[in-house]
């Protein structure tokens, strides 16, 4: 995906860098970026791992950065329909997805100001898109994305 993005890049007449690193701990300066953004990537680490990839974030950003992290619809605390739980935790246990549960089940705010960002600049919404409609034919919470953002 990262040499197609940077042949299709180049295509375009854009200059774009690419850098394909450990989530947790990069070799990017203090300060470095406007913008750290991730997509379907949290459910697919660890508590601990959650826990630096947010330090992370925030040591990377400059001051008034932002990180976005955008994850799958699943239930959790904010949709607490039976068959979505069924769901997630069979997810959980038989698919190879250790970490879905527990994601759901943490206080991702809580660990976002552990990590340094202000409460105050802490924001968590669904969103719709396309896919969202594969999604609702088979979750009964309505298959809106998970996002979570937060301001430096």
């Amino acid at each position: 995906m990262v040499r197609y993005a940077h042949a299709r890049a180049e295509a375009l007449g854009k200059a774009v860098h690419y850098s394909k690193q450990k989530a947790e701990l990069t070799d990017f300066d203090d300060d470095f970026f406007d913008v750290v953004w991730s997509s379907v990537l949290l459910h697919e680490t660890s508590g601990k791992g959650f826990k630096n990839i947010f330090a992370e974030c925030h040591r990377l950003l400059r001051p008034g950065g932002v990180m976005v992290h955008c994850e799958v619809p699943e239930a959790n605390k904010y949709w607490p329909h039976p068959y979505d739980q069924f769901q997630r935790d069979w997810t959980t246990y038989f698919n190879a997805e250790p970490f879905r549960t527990a994601l759901r089940e943490m206080d991702v705010a809580e660990v976002a100001v552990k990590a340094g960002f202000p409460e105050d600049g802490l924001t968590e919404t669904r969103i719709e898109s396309e896919i969202s409609a594969v999604y609702a034919r088979t979750h009964a919470y309505g298959a809106k994305w998970w996002v979570f953002a937060a301001r430096k």
